[in-house]
């Protein structure tokens, strides 16, 4: 490619260029089913504008849509399906957005990237750096907050009811697939994997197998889990982790305690995540974070939450990621009714007192160095990140009681007896 072929890469190395993302040069997200995305929380309004399923790596990275989008990215110019990061960076909050954390661990490629840019932004000879390919949508759990793309037991469920579902799985339609992303083990930085649920699905545990025989121990593992399992079939992660060289980060999706954490993700046995993560805090090479998805079920009642996880040694760092459900809508934390937003966000308040009279103890824990502040930032903007947008809840209640009805009629739960602090949603 001819030098006066690529792109001008000045506006790019501006820190005024609020709407590039290194993403879209250096990876490519597919769904359980097949769906391409420039990243997991990308506009899923947009997975057609990629192309059809069944699409190589080649073809996705360099489909008209996410040539485009690299051109208006370089050019500062801002695109919906990034909405995701920049409703964040736009809340005022000061939250760190998914394009701000990737910005920073692969802007070294920067300048590489862009030579291999072409004006019309074509990209040659990608290498994918992060993996994020979800091949299955196997899952043990069925979260209220989830859908049949991404749990197989969900679909299950759908599929009793009549409802389409999505069996027609990416791996299993496309296995040519699975062969491409293996010719990119020797670039490859770090493995992210989600679900699903990854550790009951074999093509997490082929990947590992593929990384170890390749002898790319060096590449960063980082997990999305319910946590729910530790062996699997023949496999025992924990002893495939020990083979990697650098600590594995594992987010663990967990929303709440007791029959709370089980009526959310339906599946759970709380006894077991316990003891899960236990044994997690007790292994060298993993870093253990509790990242919770924030709902209308969970968000009222958060400090209840995190100080029993602290006072039962299971957040003992202290570090928590929060998570917003945008969608679906009937149960979204941004359509809360104003009261229970004002009491999630005196809860955040009393989180941060309570966090920063336990600073020594939480600062010391196993002697790691916890950026501390950064963490009571991120708790205490997320009331704020609440509140900059939302519907009004009787725009929703009606979907809301439906659902919540159906689901609880399916799994033989009840909302009411669970959650009796909100009770007036549902009458």
């Amino acid at each position: 490619m001819s030098k006066k072929n690529h792109l001008d890469n000045h506006i790019l190395l501006s820190e005024e260029n609020n709407a590039f993302c290194m993403l879209p040069f250096v990876h490519m997200h597919v769904t359980p089913d097949g769906k391409p995305l420039p990243c997991c929380i990308g506009n899923m309004k947009y997975s057609h504008a990629i192309g059809r399923k069944n699409l190589s790596i080649e073809e996705m990275i360099n489909s008209d849509f996410m040539r485009q989008l690299r051109v208006d990215m370089i050019a500062g110019k801002r695109h919906e399906v990034c909405n995701g990061c920049h409703k964040i960076e736009d809340s005022g909050t000061g939250t760190y957005s998914f394009r701000n954390t990737v910005n920073e661990k692969y802007g070294k490629w920067k300048k590489k990237v862009l030579r291999r840019t072409a004006k019309d932004g074509h990209l040659a000879d990608f290498e994918m750096k992060y993996f994020d390919f979800r091949l299955s949508h196997v899952c043990n759990m069925k979260c209220r907050s989830c859908n049949s793309g991404y749990s197989s037991l969900w679909e299950a469920e759908d599929k009793k009811q009549g409802i389409p579902g999505t069996i027609d799985m990416h791996a299993e339609r496309n296995p040519a697939i699975f062969e491409e992303l293996l010719t990119h083990i020797p670039y490859m930085e770090e493995c992210y994997f989600a679900g699903g649920e990854p550790l009951v699905d074999e093509y997490h545990y082929k990947m590992l197998n593929e990384l170890i025989k390749a002898g790319r121990t060096d590449v960063k593992l980082s997990y999305n889990t319910n946590l729910s399992k530790l062996k699997f079939k023949k496999y025992n992660v924990l002893e495939m982790w020990e083979q990697f060289d650098n600590p594995v980060n594992i987010y663990s999706s967990i929303d709440h305690c007791d029959e709370r954490a089980e009526y959310i993700r339906s599946g759970t046995k709380w006894a077991d995540i316990e003891q899960n993560i236990k044994t997690l805090l007790l292994e060298p090479n993993v870093n253990l974070q509790i990242s919770s998805t924030i709902s209308m079920l969970n968000y009222p009642t958060l400090e209840e939450f995190y100080k029993k996880m602290l006072q039962t040694g299971l957040m003992p760092g202290g570090d928590w990621q929060l998570n917003p459900v945008s969608n679906p809508a009937w149960i979204s934390v941004f359509n809360l009714p104003q009261d229970l937003k004002d009491k999630g966000r005196q809860g955040i308040e009393n989180i941060v007192k309570y966090v920063r009279s336990k600073e020594r103890l939480i600062l010391t824990y196993r002697k790691r160095q916890y950026d501390f502040e950064h963490t009571v930032a991120n708790i205490s903007s997320f009331p704020d990140l609440v509140d900059s947008s939302g519907k009004d809840f009787e725009d929703v209640r009606e979907e809301f009681i439906a659902e919540t009805t159906r689901l609880d009629k399916l799994r033989n739960e009840n909302f009411v007896e669970v959650f009796p602090e909100l009770r007036h949603l549902y009458e």
